[in-house]
């Protein structure tokens, strides 16, 4: 079996001591590392390598990103960093034009988008039975969907096998040990996913009106759990989709009324079952949980909920080890915090841009220019523009989607 380039190894650790708050340079030095990385994961031919790597990769993203809200909270990023006199020059002038510390949040937050874009082209093109690919890129697009460019190429046909494998290995893991199911997770991603493939494919081939529609009609159903207070008891059974009416306030508020706790040794679940979807971890992730109810006739239930940005406004380092080493206190703790949290703010965000896609007419303009057009000074003032941050970040953002762009010929060759 392959292995990945041993510095992929060591930049991974590098970046891994990096994920801390620091001011706005070392972020920066960090942020251009991920990219590193990324270019780095086009060398690995082995599937499962691959794997093992990219869900390192999307791990250490997230414990950036909580790094990177620390130092916002902890005000490092409001003025000019003076703290390292080392940096290289044109991060100090990047610094400088930034103005503000949402500015240098959008900065690094666009690199990394970059990172995970360059990742995804990987497993898609080199790998496409590997699912969590095709699912980060559904969600990026949705957040970023200048990046389509990058995509325009794919073939979506070869997502097909895919869609729903996940539920259908967590209902045999569940099935195979007794236990019902309750997968809030899967509800959520399936909405998501399903949006983002519909989102996807209109950016692609041309924003169809039909399309933008039946995205829409997947995102307001999703914020509409997410934001639907408990006002009647939500009854313990299956949960396998979301319904008009359902609450996911209604359904936390019902699960934690019961005896909830992580899976042990003792349940006898077979994690094999469950393939690559939670990937090359030996336990099972903190957010599988298992419910026990009644005493005399015990009914068990398998419980999946969904990540950080469901439950915080704010996924800080704090929040994330809450979440990691203790996520029945912290869902107990953070359970009415669905309806303001990181992910409704995203999904509203991407529905306005969504619903006006079909009537503004520079965003139309804007995609086909940059869709026929994979330059890199004019895709990164698109990028700039997008994510809101000024004109002088394209000239560092161009030099990080050169190297994506590189990736991207590597996989044609």
């Amino acid at each position: 079996m392959g292995r990945p380039p041993t510095n992929l190894s060591a930049r991974f650790d590098v970046i891994e001591e990096n994920c801390k708050a620091q001011p706005f340079l070392r972020l920066a030095v960090t942020a251009r590392d991920f990219i590193s990385v990324a270019s780095l994961v086009s060398d690995i031919r082995e599937e499962p390598e691959f794997q093992k790597t990219f869900n390192r990769l999307i791990g250490l993203m997230v414990r950036f990103y909580g790094a990177v809200e620390d130092a916002y909270e902890m005000g490092l990023l409001i003025g000019i960093d003076e703290s390292t006199k080392s940096a290289p020059r044109e991060l100090r002038e990047l610094d400088r034009a930034l103005e503000n510390q949402e500015r240098r949040t959008g900065c690094l937050g666009t690199v990394c988008r970059l990172a995970v874009a360059a990742g995804c082209l990987v497993g898609i093109r080199r790998f496409p039975n590997y699912a969590s690919p095709w699912v980060q890129t559904f969600d990026l697009l949705l957040q970023v969907p200048i990046l389509a460019t990058l995509f325009k190429d794919i073939d979506l046909a070869k997502w097909e096998p895919l869609r729903g494998e996940a539920e259908k290995r967590f209902a045999a893991l569940a099935e195979s040990a007794g236990f019902r199911r309750i997968g809030i997770k899967h509800c959520c991603e399936d909405l998501i996913v399903e949006a983002g493939e519909l989102w996807m494919d209109s950016l692609i081939h041309g924003l169809e009106e039909g399309k933008l529609e039946e995205c829409a009609r997947r995102l307001k159903r999703l914020l509409n759990f997410l934001t639907m207070p408990a006002q009647e008891r939500w009854i313990l059974q299956e949960l396998r989709s979301i319904g008009s009416t359902d609450s996911m306030q209604a359904v936390l508020k019902e699960i934690l009324r019961y005896d909830l706790r992580k899976v042990a040794d003792s349940d006898d679940l077979d994690r094999s079952k469950l393939g690559q979807y939670f990937g090359p971890e030996s336990g099972f992730p903190p957010n599988v949980l298992v419910l026990t109810q009644g005493w005399l006739w015990k009914h068990k239930y398998l419980v999946i909920v969904p990540e950080l940005s469901y439950f915080t406004d704010r996924p800080s380092s704090i929040t994330l080890e809450e979440a990691t080493t203790d996520p029945v206190t912290f869902l107990r703790k953070h359970w009415r915090d669905a309806s303001r949290s990181l992910k409704v703010e995203h999904c509203q965000q991407q529905l306005l841009r969504i619903e006006g896609a079909t009537l503004d007419v520079r965003f139309r303009q804007t995609m086909e220019h940059v869709m026929a057009n994979l330059a890199g000074e004019a895709f990164a003032l698109a990028v700039s523009s997008s994510v809101g941050t000024s004109p002088e970040v394209s000239i560092f953002i161009a030099g990080c989607f050169g190297i994506v762009v590189d990736v991207m010929m590597s996989l044609k060759r």
